[in-house]
């Protein structure tokens, strides 16, 4: 499946499961590491928690090199999307 429309079903599931404000926004924000190097492929960051854990720590790191404010702050945002992501991500395998 294609990124757009794999962003385009993350959002609908975050809008039927969730009650969040920007769905849209957030599933946008999942694929900033797909269109970003941040030093881990993409499809990695979700094998499991630890490579989570790494994935925002290099994000951390990345956000450092190009001077984000709040880099910590911001992974971590990123981070929390992850997490839905994942879950989405299971949630599709196991139908």
């Amino acid at each position: 499946m294609a990124i757009p429309e794999l962003q385009e079903e993350f959002a609908q599931y975050l809008t039927a499961n969730y009650n969040y404000s920007h769905p849209r926004h957030m599933a946008s924000e999942v694929f900033y590491s797909y269109r970003h190097d941040i030093g881990i492929p993409f499809e990695e960051i979700f094998r499991s928690d630890t490579s989570m854990e790494h994935a925002k720590e290099l994000l951390i790191q990345y956000f450092e090199r190009i001077g984000r404010k709040s880099p910590k702050g911001h992974a971590q945002v990123h981070y929390n999307d992850w997490i839905r992501f994942k879950e989405f991500l299971e949630h599709k395998s196991s139908r």
